[in-house]
């Protein structure tokens, strides 16, 4: 293995692992093991169940097969495997819990899923020369925070079946993805002519339904509606938007300054969204221990809460690194703003008539953001064998 590609393993197996963590929380909740009184259902099948099976493993064999680095690249095929054998440790567990169904479709499903990720990541690679990629090092960055909100998205999605409110938040995401995206496009890929704005707005159009599909389970017309916002504003912007830069100088803090605020508000409505004013009492509770629900959609939300310090933590150490600091100062000052932003969250939290302030949860959010700044640590590494 070259040195390029031992570093782009090392920033892909991170990301890599990001997305199976969020893949074996999601799919094992509420945790709930009990030994099996009926027969498995192995032929279980359900349309949507197949389309959110193919839809979750996609990150996993995208990153998986961009991990390899240079090694293997055509081999698609052991991707396949490698998500089956993932679904089949899944499916396994999911025998001993008792609201979880076992079928043979998930594991091909799973397998699929990560088989299309891997080509996705081969066809990607094929339409970006070297050329292209050594103008785009710069923003690589940028782009990776697309990849994180995605899943986000999924998670959102997953967590409003309890809760239709917070659909709401869909609609945010995808025009801050959308907003980093175009930037970069009208910035690198619009003068090279790499695509047009229509086929941007429809390709990121459908990657914005496929993971919104849980939203479109439980309000299609509200849905819709997001998606024509989200794909118009992809449009309009990548047709009229112009910026007047030399084109060596970096876009990141032009648009992590509109971003990152954004981004935070995202967090502390996630927080608000789960007050019903009229029970609201005004008594502050805190805890050592973290609120606990034995519901899948309370978990998943909560892991919404304390994924999205990733992101955060991944956003305010990119745009700290024009600074050119030690990792020890980044991550010191990464840690302190996501320390006092959590815990004022968290004190909000307390708050609430039915949960609490938790301490174990302001440590959670604090690991997830330090993986953040792990995660673009890697990626600078790997930048600078661009180069």
């Amino acid at each position: 293995m070259t040195k390029i590609s031992k570093q782009q393993s090392q920033f892909g197996f991170a990301l890599f692992s990001y997305f199976l963590f969020l893949i074996l929380i999601i799919t094992l909740v509420p945790f709930d093991f009990q030994w099996p009184a009926n027969q498995p259902h192995l032929l279980y099948t359900d349309f949507l169940d197949l389309i959110t099976n193919i839809v979750l493993f996609l990150p996993f064999g995208f990153f998986c097969q961009f991990s390899k680095g240079d090694w293997d690249q055509g081999k698609t095929i052991y991707v396949f495997v490698y998500g089956a054998f993932i679904s089949l440790f899944i499916e396994t567990a999911q025998i001993f819990m008792i609201e979880r169904f076992d079928s043979i479709s998930d594991i091909l499903m799973n397998g699929l899923g990560a088989w299309l990720g891997a080509m996705l990541y081969n066809r990607l690679k094929i339409n970006f020369t070297k050329t292209l990629v050594g103008k785009l090092a710069l923003e690589i960055p940028l782009m990776t925070i697309p990849y994180l909100i995605f899943p986000q998205i999924l998670l959102n999605g997953l967590g409003a079946y309890s809760d239709p409110n917070r659909l709401w938040l869909i609609p945010l995401l995808g025009l801050l993805a959308a907003y980093i995206i175009v930037s970069i496009y009208i910035e690198r890929l619009k003068p090279e002519n790499v695509t047009s704005p229509l086929r941007l707005s429809i390709i990121l159009g459908a990657g914005f339904i496929v993971v919104s599909i849980p939203g479109f389970t439980i309000k299609p017309l509200f849905m819709i509606l997001c998606t024509a916002g989200v794909v118009s504003f992809i449009w309009i912007t990548a047709t009229s938007w112009n910026f007047h830069r030399d084109g060596n100088q970096r876009i990141e803090p032009h648009v992590l300054l509109r971003v990152i605020p954004l981004y935070a508000c995202y967090l502390c409505m996630q927080v608000l969204l789960s007050f019903d004013l009229s029970s609201l009492t005004w008594q502050w509770q805190a805890n050592i221990s973290i609120t606990w629900n034995n519901s899948a959609t309370f978990i998943i939300q909560r892991l919404e809460f304390v994924a999205g310090f990733t992101i955060l933590g991944y956003m305010m150490a990119e745009y700290r690194g024009r600074r050119n600091e030690s990792f020890k100062v980044t991550i010191f000052f990464v840690l302190m703003s996501c320390f006092l932003w959590g815990g004022l969250l968290e004190m909000i939290r307390g708050f609430h008539p039915k949960e609490y302030a938790s301490a174990v949860e302001l440590m959670l959010i604090l690991i997830s953001a330090t993986y953040g700044v792990v995660i673009y640590r890697l990626q600078l590494l790997f930048i600078h064998q661009l180069r």
